[in-house]
């Protein structure tokens, strides 16, 4: 307990209210990407042995697993190393069992989706020392515990990122209207014209 009395807390929230806005990004993303593409799903995210697993949706085609996490317009994206603290349990970059992680922003629907694999958890594994371990204090209603989580730059990870244009029913036809070298490997990365979708570099990952 004395070590927990001595971490400095970064940032605090309301159970409640987390699980409010949890449910608020799970349906833009309902509503903006799989229903969009028809893509069929089952939402698990009240199923208490798929919330062991860190899922929220099992897709019945395509991607498979998904767990909707949070994003808030920002250059980073929070990972989890700790669920909580007190009782030793390891955050959802250990625990979850989700194929994919899509962090949903309330405020503009843009949504970055982030592969789940062996891939990401050995980058993980070298690279998440290089990023400060934040701690989050979480308060509901008589209890109080803690989490820790790394903000990790975007430019660090192969992100794919998604917004639908609210403005068509259905999108512009993909064009390819210009190409610009990788900043990395310097290979031509193709641009669309309706910006609906970033992709990132086919040789290398990098994404700008």
């Amino acid at each position: 307990m004395r070590l927990i009395n001595l971490m400095k807390i970064h940032h605090k929230t309301i159970w409640e209210q987390d699980l409010k806005k949890g449910k608020v990004k799970e349906e833009i993303f309902k509503e903006d990407f799989l229903h969009f593409l028809d893509i069929g799903f089952i939402d698990v995210s009240n199923d208490k042995e798929y919330q062991k697993k860190d899922v929220d949706l099992v897709l019945q085609k395509v991607m498979g697993n998904i767990d909707v996490k949070s994003y808030k317009d920002r250059n980073y994206i929070s990972l989890e190393e700790m669920n909580c603290v007190e009782s030793g349990r390891k955050g959802w970059m250990y625990e979850s069992e989700a194929n994919f992680f899509v962090f949903v922003s309330t405020n503009t629907r843009a949504m970055l989706i982030l592969k789940n694999d062996k891939e990401l958890q050995n980058w993980w594994q070298i690279n998440k020392t290089r990023f400060q371990l934040k701690t989050n204090e979480t308060k509901s209603k008589d209890s109080i515990w803690h989490s820790q989580y790394r903000n990790i730059p975007l430019k660090e990870l192969n992100i794919m990122w998604v917004k639908k244009n609210n403005q068509y029913k259905k999108p512009p036809e993909l064009k390819i209207v210009n190409t610009t070298p990788c900043e990395k490997c310097e290979y031509p990365i193709e641009e669309y014209n309706n910006g609906l979708v970033n992709l990132p570099c086919s040789r290398c990952g990098w994404y700008p």
